[in-house]
């Protein structure tokens, strides 16, 4: 059975934050290493520290990070991007491009656990 895995605040683009880009190789890294682990990636708000989209033009920047969203995408894995305060800006690009669900309002979701065995003989429910 595959993971599911949970990822906010990562606010790439924050001038405040010293080595941006390292910060982001490092987030495609952790990507890269769940790739063939996991069923589903929700990243929940606040990924970039602002994401400013038109119609025609979006930020520069994050190429490594968004083909790797895409790859994610292109593989099966579900990418569920939820938008934050600092990223409320979103329009169709991670959609149409990176193939990415977009949610812009709270939701829950069931998310089924596998069975643990219990000390002793192993049971499962």
């Amino acid at each position: 059975m595959k993971s599911v895995y949970f990822l906010s605040d990562a606010h790439l683009g924050c001038r405040s934050i010293p080595h941006d880009r390292t910060r982001e190789r490092r987030l495609v890294r952790f990507l890269d290493g769940i790739k063939d682990k996991a069923s589903a990636v929700y990243l929940l708000g606040d990924i970039f520290d602002f994401w400013y989209e038109y119609k025609t033009v979006v930020p520069r920047g994050y190429t490594r990070f968004l083909g790797k969203l895409s790859e994610l995408a292109d593989r099966g894995v579900e990418v569920h991007f939820f938008t934050g305060n600092h990223d409320i800006w979103c329009g169709d690009y991670l959609v149409k491009e990176c193939g990415v669900t977009l949610h812009t309002e709270p939701m829950t979701v069931a998310i089924a656990a596998p069975a643990t065995p219990r000390a002793g003989k192993p049971r499962f429910p």
